[in-house]
This record gives structure tokens, C-alpha cells and sequence, in this order.
């Protein structure tokens, strides 16, 4: 990463012509500079040798990326380009705003939302988040993702965005912990409702300047519990079947158990090869659409009382679903 950049007069850089000392762990210089050309090393003030940030191959497939300046004491230096989106918002070093303040436009915004502060701690400033996503030029019709939804602040700064010019932004959160119900879900349906709220309730358009300001806004938002393998165990209920009961062998046990909400879930008949499958009894209030749409990787195109239609062409049943279509849900 110790190698020379040749500048021109114009900005322009090149690699010079080298070869690799292995014994010395050197580049060895094959080519001299071009009139008008200057050797440019990651030298520090002192003279001490240091590196560049990138390896050379990677500076010679990005040419274009870069440029040669004086820097802060004249000397030339050189730099990356930045290519920002034309919406895009060069952050400055320090962020420093007082509205990027957590307890004031974090915490205590949450407490005019939910009339008291909910039990989440440390939630983010909705205007940071809200300048985060302007720094990453994030388009009115793209999709921001949040690994770590939190209290939900990027769900609320992605509507405030929409909300302020008109724009189809989409957010995705993931979250494990408890207060999704709790928190980041109220939290969604309030700020859709109005964007400004005092002691839990919503502002009036009376007091405020513009009926714009606490508007509300349409919101569609799909959300999705992902069953763990531990908890599909704990919900089972389980007795002996009748041709092992009174076994003392333990493996015998595990396996020929009866698992009673698959079987009043699942229902066989041999004779008529049928399978009745009812699901509801498996998991209350399942919706067996989205369920079958994440299952196959299809995308809905529309939900009738009986039946599920996807943008394929293909359908399938709701009311009395196929044993085909169910059965990687059941046998786990």
C-alpha cells in the first residue's frame, strides 16, 4: 500500500510501470514521471512512510475516481471524488444540531405520541434519521431497510419524507423484542394519522399554521411474526399414541407421540384420498394468503373470500386448501 501516484498540473493521476519485491516487500519503480508530472507518497509531516487507503488496483479500475489538489499546506494530495446523487446533502464532519438531540426529539417526541414515555430506551432523534436518510439520497420511490427497527424512527422519518414532498418512499424494520405491539406499531398508525401530536392526542388544525403540518396521510403497512423453531415446540401438545403407551424407552417416546393440534389441524381420509386441512386450528387468526404467497415466493394479485390469485396466473384455495399447496408448513 506504500506505492507512487503521478499527478499532473491538470488533477489528472496514473500509476506508474511497478514490480513487486518479494524478498524486499517493496514495489520497485519502472518508470520515470512525465515532464510536468509529480511523485506524489502517503508521506506524513515528519517524512514517516505511511499508506494509501486504497491498493493500487483498485485506484488503476477507478482512475476517474480521483484527483490531485494542494492541500491544507499546498502540497499536492490526493483525493476522491465524491459522486452524490443530484438530491444528495454533503454531511458536515460534526454533527452538532440541536435537533439531532436524543432525550429532546427522541425521547420526549415520543412522549407527546403516547401521552407518557413508552418503555423503550434511548430512541433516536427523528431529525437525524430524517437527515441520515437525505445524506444517503435515498429516492422518493426506493426502500430504506432497518436491521434494528427499534422505537421505529425510520418508519417515522420515511413518512415524514413522504409526507413533506409527495414522495412513495417504502421502509422495511426487523425487530425481535416485544415492543413492536407495544411501541413501533402505535407509533406507525399515529404518525400516518397526524404528524403532530401533544400528550397523546393529536394536534388540531386550529393550532397550528397549516392544516398541511398535521395532516394525515394514506399508509398501507403489511407486518409479519416468524415463528421460531423452539416456539412450534413449546405450543405442541403432546400425549401417547395407544399402540406405545407405557413405553419407557425414551427415543420411542419422542417419536410416536401424538402431536394433538396436527391432528386437529390435519385430517385424513384414506378411503376417499382426502385431506382436510384446517389451519385456523393450528394457528388462530392465520392469514393463509400471505402465508401461501411467502411460502411460494409469489406476488398477490388479489384476495377473494374463498381464494388467493397470484400475479402468475395461479391460484389457490383458502376455504379448503390443498394438501399439495399446505404441506411444507405442516410437516416441519
Amino acid at each position: 500500500m506504500y506505492y507512487p501516484i503521478y499527478a499532473s498540473k491538470e488533477g489528472a493521476l496514473r500509476i506508474p510501470e511497478m514490480e513487486w519485491n518479494a524478498e524486499k516487500q517493496e514495489w520497485i519503480v519502472l518508470e520515470k514521471p512525465n515532464k510536468g508530472e509529480v511523485v506524489i507518497l502517503p508521506v506524513g509531516d515528519k517524512g514517516e512512510e505511511k499508506r494509501w487507503k486504497w491498493a493500487h488496483g483498485s485506484v488503476l479500475d477507478n482512475l476517474s475516481d480521483f484527483c490531485a489538489k494542494p492541500d491544507e499546506n499546498g502540497k499536492p494530495a490526493v483525493y476522491m471524488k465524491s459522486r452524490m446523487k443530484h438530491t444528495g446533502l454533503l454531511p458536515l464532519t460534526w454533527w452538532e444540531k440541536k435537533e439531532y438531540s436524543a432525550p429532546d426529539y427522541g425521547t420526549n417526541l415520543l412522549g407527546q405520541f403516547f401521552g407518557e414515555i413508552p418503555p423503550f430506551t434511548f430512541p433516536k432523534s427523528i431529525y437525524l434519521v430524517e437527515d441520515c436518510l437525505r445524506v444517503t439520497s435515498l429516492e422518493d420511490d426506493e426502500v430504506c431497510l432497518d436491521f434494528f427497527g427499534g422505537s421505529g424512527t425510520t418508519a417515522h422519518a420515511v413518512m415524514n419524507l413522504n409526507r413533506a414532498d409527495g414522495g412513495k418512499r417504502k421502509y422495511i424494520l426487523v425487530e425481535m423484542g416485544e415492543h413492536f405491539n407495544t411501541v413501533i406499531l402505535p407509533r406507525v398508525k399515529k404518525v400516518a394519522f397526524s404528524s403532530k401530536w401533544k400528550d397523546g392526542k393529536a394536534v388540531q388544525t386550529s393550532e397550528v399554521s397549516k392544516a398541511s403540518e398535521v395532516s394525515g396521510i394514506s399508509h398501507f403497512v403489511k407486518y409479519f411474526e416468524l415463528e421460531q423453531y423452539e416456539d412450534t415446540l413449546r405450543k405442541a401438545q403432546y400425549e401417547d399414541a395407544p399402540l406405545f403407551a407405557g413405553t419407557q424407552d425414551a427415543y420411542t417416546n419422542y417419536v410416536f407421540l401424538r402431536d394433538l393440534k396436527l391432528l386437529d389441524a390435519v385430517k385424513v381420509d384414506k378411503k376417499a384420498n382426502k385431506v382436510e386441512v384446517n389451519l385456523e386450528r393450528l394457528y388462530a387468526g392465520i392469514d393463509l394468503a400471505e402465508t401461501l404467497s411467502c411460502l411460494t415466493g409469489k406476488w398477490i394479485k388479489r384476495i377473494t373470500k374463498d381464494t388467493v390469485e397470484f400475479q402468475d396466473g395461479a391460484s389457490a384455495s383458502l376455504s379448503a386448501p390443498v394438501w399439495d399447496d399446505v404441506k411444507p408448513l405442516i410437516w416441519w
